[in-house]
């Protein structure tokens, strides 16, 4: 293969994974954020929703929906595929958890530029 050619392919596998990266800070954004301001989100929109509705509904509606907007938004941060290698990222051989840096199948760190990439601090 020429270097032209080798070069070509590798600079769309890159565009590949840094396509997927994104999906990934979308989906994480989508997964953690409504997981992270839960409490203070529930008592301030549901104070507000009070002044129309009994406290106690109001209160219930906005967690019932901020769990369900958790729900969603996690369905695709934990269904997120790896770019090398397609597997579920979060998941290995009988083993699921989303507090990992690598796939659990081939290793691929997050946020690795191409195939090769095994330098978490040489990230894009």
């Amino acid at each position: 293969m020429s270097p032209e050619k080798a070069e070509e392919r590798a600079q769309a596998e890159r565009r590949q994974y840094q396509a997927a990266w994104e999906k990934y800070r979308v989906y994480s954004a989508w997964y953690w954020l409504p997981s992270i301001t839960f409490v203070p989100g529930v008592f301030f929109f549901g104070w507000l929703l009070s002044f129309f509705l009994n406290a106690g509904l109001a209160h219930g509606l906005v967690a019932f929906g901020w769990m369900a907007l958790r729900m969603i938004g996690g369905q695709g941060y934990a269904q997120f595929r790896c770019p090398r290698c397609g597997s579920k990222f979060f998941a290995g051989k009988g083993f699921q958890t989303v507090f990992t840096n690598k796939s659990l199948n081939c290793g691929l760190p997050t946020y690795a530029r191409d195939s090769t990439d095994r330098n978490q601090e040489d990230v894009f």
